[in-house]
C-alpha cells in the first residue's frame, strides 16, 4: 500500500514537472518567434540602424540558435518526463492489479474458513421482517400527540398575552 502511495506521489511530481516544462517551452517559443520576427524585419527593411540597435544580425542569429538549442533540450526533458510518467503509471497499474487479486484471495480465504468452521450465514425464516413492518392502518404516535401540543401552545400564547 505504501508503494502505491509513493508511486502516486511520484506521478504527481512528474505531472507537475511536465507542466513546468510545457510552460518553459511555450515561453521559449514565444521568445524565439519574437527574435525571428525582429531579425526578419531588420533584414526586410534593410535598415542597418535597426540591426545595430538590437544587435547585429549575426548576434540575433546566434541568440536564435541558442534559444532553439534550449528549446530542443527542454523538449528532450519533456519527452523523458512523459516516458517516466508512462512507466510509473504502468507500475501503478500492476500494483493495483496485484492488490485487487490479494483482496480477492483474502475474501475467498475468509469465506472458506468460515464455511469450514460451520459459521455459514443463516437468515431467519419465520417472517421476522414482516412483524417489524409498521401497520399502516394504525394512527401514528405523532398524529395522536399533535392536538395536545397545539392545545399547549395556544394556552401558552394566551397566558403570555394576558400577563
Amino acid at each position: 500500500m505504501m508503494a502505491a502511495e509513493n508511486e502516486i506521489s511520484e506521478v504527481e511530481a512528474l505531472k507537475l514537472e511536465m507542466q513546468l516544462l510545457k510552460c518553459e517551452v511555450a515561453e521559449l517559443r514565444d521568445e524565439n518567434s519574437s527574435l525571428k520576427q525582429s531579425m526578419n524585419e531588420a533584414v526586410r527593411n534593410g535598415k542597418p540602424q535597426a540591426a545595430i540597435r538590437s544587435g547585429s544580425i549575426k548576434e540575433l542569429q546566434e541568440k536564435l540558435n541558442e534559444k532553439e538549442e534550449q528549446l530542443n533540450q527542454i523538449d528532450r526533458e519533456l519527452n523523458m518526463t512523459v516516458q517516466q510518467l508512462y512507466e510509473t503509471r504502468k507500475q501503478l497499474f500492476g500494483v493495483q492489479e496485484r492488490l485487487t487479486v490479494a483482496e480477492q484471495v483474502t475474501a475467498s480465504t475468509q469465506r472458506r474458513e468460515l464455511h469450514e468452521e460451520g459459521h455459514s450465514l443463516v437468515l431467519p425464516t419465520d417472517h421476522v421482517y414482516e412483524k417489524l413492518r409498521r401497520n399502516l392502518e394504525e394512527e401514528h404516535i405523532y398524529t395522536k400527540l399533535l392536538p395536545i401540543v397545539q392545545k399547549g401552545c395556544c394556552e401558552y400564547f394566551l397566558i403570555t398575552k394576558l400577563c
